[in-house]
């Protein structure tokens, strides 16, 4: 457990080490601002290693100190006897504490216990140290921080429902990475992802055709790149694009319906289903 206070020069940690890295948040600048105003209320927590210091819990407290030019920063220090669980606690009960972990957080957090811990022991370890312990959700977030770049990033961004992501890393990472971009640029709800997944995949097999080639259908990018539709509208507009490559007949029964039942002179607070 930590013994003492020390300040340490900044540029004698190493921040390339993130062995108990469980944070997935990148921008310093708000928490920056925070320092700024009234300094590092709960010091990082470090550990000397191989004459340098590595970070047990504290990455951004660091990175924003750096931000603001600062060429030193007071640390609570671990014994040298501490090994690797109790670390892995101590980064682990830090984050919790702070915040909710999200799904990419709690799969790094898992895969950090599994490391020092048995199958049988990691729900109860993840308990005392305050993090969802069902076995069931364990075993459904294990894989999320092994997951591409931008899987994890449309997690943590929310543009990537959950159930979504977990269908994702079983799919080719090239395809993975296609759909992940196309949700960067039309965001979609739960069921509409689900939607335009499902839907992609019936065509790719139907025409016989790679995923990643319906993904950049000109009909599609036309869609993405139009600047003058709104952002929900695009989105209406994707699903139908699909609907109409991969439903062609029903399609084109449903637009001869529509532009038929706009010609019945309906009388006011009528209409027809």
């Amino acid at each position: 457990m930590p013994q003492l206070f020390k300040t340490i020069s900044l540029d004698r940690i190493d921040l390339s080490d993130d062995t108990y890295r469980v944070t997935t948040q990148s921008d310093p600048a708000e928490l920056a601002r925070s320092i700024g105003a009234v300094g590092v209320l709960s010091p990082p927590i470090v550990k000397q290693r191989r004459g340098r210091w590595s970070v047990v819990c504290g990455f951004r407290r660091m990175t924003a100190c750096r931000l603001l030019d600062r060429n030193s920063i007071a640390c609570r220090i671990l014994s040298d006897d501490s090994d690797f669980l109790t670390c892995v606690k101590i980064a682990i009960a830090d984050n919790a504490s702070q915040r909710r972990l999200n799904p990419v957080e709690l799969s790094r957090a898992y895969r950090l216990l599994s490391q020092a811990l048995s199958v049988e022991k990691l729900p109860s370890a993840a308990g005392e140290i305050g993090l969802p312990n069902g076995q069931e959700l364990i075993e459904k977030l294990w894989g999320l921080c092994t997951a591409s770049e931008q899987i994890q990033r449309g997690i943590v961004d929310e543009r990537i429902a959950l159930p979504v992501a977990l269908e994702l890393t079983r799919m080719p990472e090239a395809e993975t990475t296609a759909f992940a971009e196309l949700l960067a640029s039309v965001p979609l709800s739960l069921n509409r992802q689900r939607e335009a997944l499902a839907l992609i995949r019936e065509i790719a097999r139907r025409e016989d055709l790679d995923f990643n080639a319906v993904v950049h259908a000109p009909e599609l990018a036309g869609i993405i790149q139009d600047s003058e539709t709104a952002v929900p509208q695009k989105g209406k507009a994707l699903i139908r694009a699909l609907k109409r490559r991969r439903f062609p007949s029903c399609f084109k029964f449903e637009e001869a319906f529509e532009q038929k039942r706009r010609q019945l002179p309906l009388g006011e607070g009528m209409s027809l289903l």
